[in-house]
């Protein structure tokens, strides 16, 4: 079964893995899907350490090759590359991170990029009703 810890979930292209946040564990998990998109059929496959001790929501760069994931304890957005796109067992953490502390919250809540990777939006929850999406743009 998918960790009972998972604060956000994220899919390959294909369907075939599902990756978790696992809040509790302090890492990304990787689930193998036997069949496409049901994810009934999920077996455990592998995990990356986070460098934040709460991890809250992650995004897969569209080709795999990247993901981005929010540290609530440290409020930063932390990238990690991988090798073989879509294989967590490849990730490495990029010493890449992105400051948001001055977000007006203590709950950075969402991640997500553009697919030419030129903005990222930052959903945060904050006492109703003040919860926003936030844009930044990135140079590279």
């Amino acid at each position: 079964s998918v960790s009972s810890n998972g604060l956000d979930v994220s899919l390959s292209q294909d369907g075939l893995n599902l990756y978790v946040v696992d809040n509790a564990g302090n890492r990304i998990e990787q689930y193998t899907l036997g069949t496409s998109w049901d994810v009934s059929t999920a077996t455990y496959s592998t995990s990356s350490s986070t460098q934040d001790g709460t991890p809250t929501n992650m995004f897969f760069k569209f080709d795999g090759t990247r993901y981005y994931y929010i540290g609530r304890d440290t409020k930063k957005v932390y990238q990690h590359s991988l090798t073989t796109a879509w294989d967590l067992s490849t990730a490495s953490y990029d010493n890449i991170s992105f400051d948001i502390s001055s977000l007006p919250t203590t709950l950075p809540y969402g991640i997500h990029f553009n697919t030419t990777g030129t903005k990222m939006y930052i959903m945060i929850i904050a006492s109703s009703p003040n919860d926003a999406v936030y844009q930044y743009s990135i140079n590279s």
